[in-house]
């Protein structure tokens, strides 16, 4: 019974403006001629249209003529009472929200999004076309027209793309904070920072090299860190774990083409599923030939996923994205590791990326990864 009443209630509730906004026009304004009248919290649009020609009647010539008049009177309306979009409607906070709401108001007419309802299309009996549309009033203060949900979905979205087209790291940093991604928001704005270059000259390189590089300006010296990781000759793997993945790491002289041959090697064991102290080992020297090969480090992240080390499988993750800041893959290749540390965060960025998945192309892989998040 309830399920029946509750649709029956609804339907009453539309309709309540309608009947009670034709007590008010019928008893106050039928006799008023063409304007816009407010009584009771409504605007009343009121056209009264001549019969066009030699006839008795007025018919669908003049319903037209009418409705015409009616939008004309609407528009003239919503700008003088400067008709804006309510920025509450928009669930959103900070600058993306701003970025947003600028951009709907570019984009759309708030005056498109009035409500209005018909109540009186009729000939009055002397060949004149009565046409009457009534507004709840609140709609033509400033800022109250509701902004729909799809709307700011849609205009959000595309500027999420476009800042990540245009690279633009404090923007991105901003409109990250604005979605409350925080783990996302500090690998942006550190990669705003000045670089942070690793010891590299272990595997070959004159040491003096890079003292000198170091003399020229000591903010660029790295930290003394102790050797945690086998072979983390350069102190790559501490110094980007000590700092949580979030830093942005450089080498002075990356050797190239030894870190692919390195990644190569793990990468053959990781595709067939064995001996992870080998890949651990090749991946740790690939990157310390080469602190800024993004592969390697997506690879070590899966490779602790794998091997029940989700910190490590988390700092790695973020350390890709923050050498991959531009690309939404890297998002899809951090929700499982931040799943890990803070599940409502992994949740809010799987919101995000299934909604960018509607207009955005993504990789099979990826788009499977957000289709099975749980």
């Amino acid at each position: 019974m309830k399920k029946v009443l509750l649709p029956l209630l609804a339907l009453v509730s539309t309709h309540a403006l309608a009947f009670d906004a034709r007590d008010v026009y019928e008893q106050k304004y039928a006799e008023q001629p063409s304007g816009v009248y407010q009584d009771s919290g409504h605007l009343f649009f009121v056209v009264k249209q001549a019969c066009e020609g030699d006839k008795k009647y007025s018919g669908t010539k003049e319903s037209k003529l009418a409705e015409k008049a009616f939008y004309q009177q609407l528009l003239a309306e919503a700008s003088l009472r400067r008709v804006s979009f309510d920025p509450n409607s928009i669930s959103l906070s900070g600058q993306l929200k701003k970025d947003v709401l600028v951009s709907i108001g570019q984009q759309y007419d708030a005056k498109a999004l009035i409500s209005h309802q018909l109540l009186f299309d009729r000939d009055n009996g002397s060949c004149l076309r009565e046409y009457v549309q009534v507004a709840d009033a609140t709609q033509f203060e400033q800022e109250k027209i509701q902004v729909p949900a799809d709307t700011a979905e849609k205009v959000r979205n595309k500027l999420l793309l476009d800042a990540m087209e245009q690279q633009d790291l404090p923007l991105l940093a901003s409109y990250m904070r604005s979605l409350d991604l925080t783990n996302l928001e500090s690998v942006y704005a550190e990669r705003t920072k000045a670089p942070y270059y690793a010891v590299d000259f272990q595997l070959g390189d004159d040491p003096s090299a890079y003292s000198q590089f170091c003399e020229q300006d000591s903010k660029y010296c790295p930290k003394q860190t102790q050797n945690t990781y086998q072979f983390d000759f350069n102190s790559v793997l501490d110094t980007a774990f000590s700092e949580k993945g979030i830093i942005n790491l450089n080498s002075i002289h990356p050797r190239i083409k030894m870190s692919s041959a390195l990644y190569a090697n793990a990468k053959s064991n990781f595709d067939s599923g064995k001996n992870p102290a080998q890949i651990e080992l090749d991946l740790t020297l690939s990157l310390n030939a080469n602190a800024n090969n993004p592969l390697a480090w997506q690879m070590l992240s899966s490779l602790y996923r794998a091997t029940n080390k989700p910190q490590l499988a988390l700092y790695s993750a973020q350390q890709y994205l923050s050498q991959q800041p531009f690309s939404t893959e890297s998002w899809v290749y951090l929700l499982a590791p931040l799943r890990n540390e803070d599940q409502q965060q992994a949740q809010r960025l799987h919101d995000v990326l299934s909604s960018l998945a509607k207009h955005a192309q993504f990789s099979p892989w990826a788009q499977n990864q957000i289709k099975v998040y749980q």
